[in-house]
């Protein structure tokens, strides 16, 4: 999908987006801690996160970009392990017991993934003119949505009952 001028920083996606699912779980945390009273708690891990975050972005100075995003990756982690220790502190609410309530969540990742990573790698195999680019972009959307649906459906994830609710509600105003 990407034109040749993105094949040298490839890496940088792929760190980001993965750097991207490991702090999904602290995604909520600010809005938690702030509406149950911790403020103070949420504002020094927010502090230290960022001035890590500021740090990494300083060393941009002598490193170069693929390096620069590397530390990035490190950055993330280290704002999610700021934000689990402050859920820890402020509601003694640890890791693995947050993991346990999401991981439905996160074994739809592969399911969402699996029908585009085939998309573009069939559109590599069999090679593709430019002017196919939206169309792989559109079958990758369209195989995402149709994974996540069977991965919450296989998983029994909790949005489930709500896709049941929708259908319903879309089948009841069609008949």
């Amino acid at each position: 999908v990407f034109t040749a001028q993105w094949q040298a920083p490839i890496p940088i996606p792929a760190i980001m987006s993965t750097a991207s699912i490991l702090t999904a779980l602290s995604s909520l945390y600010g809005l938690s801690l702030t509406a149950s009273g911790h403020v103070s708690t949420y504002l020094r891990a927010e502090v230290a996160a960022q001035g890590f975050r500021v740090l990494v972005l300083l060393s941009s100075i002598s490193l170069t970009l693929e390096q620069v995003v590397a530390l990035l990756s490190l950055a993330y982690l280290f704002e999610a392990a700021m934000s689990q220790r402050a859920l820890r502190l402020a509601f003694g609410l640890d890791s693995m017991a947050l993991f346990r309530q999401v991981w439905r969540s996160f074994a739809l990742i592969p399911f969402s993934v699996a029908g585009p990573a085939l998309s573009v790698w069939v559109s590599r195999h069999f090679g593709y003119a430019d002017t196919q680019r939206l169309s792989v972009l559109a079958i990758s959307f369209v195989l995402a949505f149709g994974g996540w649906m069977v991965g919450v459906r296989l998983l029994g994830h909790p949005m489930r009952s709500e896709l049941n609710r929708i259908w319903m509600k879309l089948s009841r105003s069609h008949s």
